[in-house]
Order: structure tokens, then C-alpha cells, then sequence
């Protein structure tokens, strides 16, 4: 896997992990103005080599895709023992199903913070308004926890 990188990696380490459809670009704003005090490290998704052939794919393979994959997917036993503090972001206007993801995350890990941001969609915070996520993200970082 290709991770992207910001900031000193001498500096407190961060991992940023962006929803299913998004990709790495999404958070390359924020990863920039974090690098000054974080090492910023985030996944460049195997998925953005099938995302370009997204527009050709039929709609009921896509589909299957989500039967398969995405709607069996079960996290490992082993996350409840991470020590990791976690900032769950989602959009008030998600599927029931990423919402339901973010409450069974919440349950197996014990430093899960959930957001629900109001009024927005998947990604559209993270994408589309960087200082209002920032804004968001920065007291979770100060442990000023919601």
C-alpha cells in the first residue's frame, strides 16, 4: 500500500483514513496544515485503480460489489485492544449502513470518539471545506474531546 506523508516524522504521529469512494487527495489540504505540528501519514487506496473504471462498470456488478465486499466486511477482535484515540467522522446524510459502520467501530474500540457532522453528506466536509474540518478536528487533537 502507498502511503503519502507530511511533517517531521520526528513529530507526533497521524493517521489519516478517508470513507469508501473517497481517496487520498481528500485529506491532502488538512495533512498539509497539520505537518507543522503531526507526521501525517494516509492511505493511497488500491480502490482508486478500479475507481477510474467505475463509469463503465454496470450498475448491478457494482452491486454485487457491495453484496461481496463491502457489505460482509467484518472488523478483526483485535481492534478493541488498540490504544489508538479515534476521531469517527460521518455525515448526517450517509446511509444507514456507514452509520451503523461508525456505532459498531465505536462499540469494539474503547478510544472512539463519534462526530456526526450536520447537514452533509459522505466526505463532503473533508472535501469540500478543510478549515471547517480543521476547525473540528483541532480540539479532538488538544484532547478537548466533544
Amino acid at each position: 500500500m502507498i502511503f503519502h506523508e507530511f511533517g517531521d516524522k520526528n513529530f507526533p504521529h497521524m493517521l489519516l483514513i478517508h470513507g469508501g469512494g473517497s481517496s487520498w487527495w481528500n485529506y491532502l489540504r488538512q495533512a498539509q496544515m497539520l505537518s507543522d505540528k503531526y507526521h501525517v501519514a494516509y492511505p493511497e487506496e488500491i480502490e482508486n485503480y478500479y475507481m477510474e473504471d467505475m463509469p463503465r462498470i454496470p450498475i448491478k456488478t457494482l452491486v454485487t460489489m457491495y453484496q461481496t465486499y463491502m457489505g460482509r466486511y467484518a472488523l478483526k477482535n483485535a481492534i478493541t485492544e488498540s490504544k489508538a484515540q479515534v476521531l469517527y467522522i460521518y455525515g448526517e446524510k450517509e446511509m444507514s449502513c456507514v452509520k451503523d459502520s461508525a456505532k459498531l467501530f465505536k462499540e469494539m474500540h474503547p478510544n472512539c470518539t463519534l462526530y456526526e457532522a450536520k447537514g452533509y453528506n459522505h466526505g463532503y466536509l473533508s472535501a469540500y471545506l478543510p478549515f471547517e474540518w480543521m476547525a473540528l478536528v483541532n480540539p479532538f487533537l488538544e484532547n478537548n474531546i466533544y
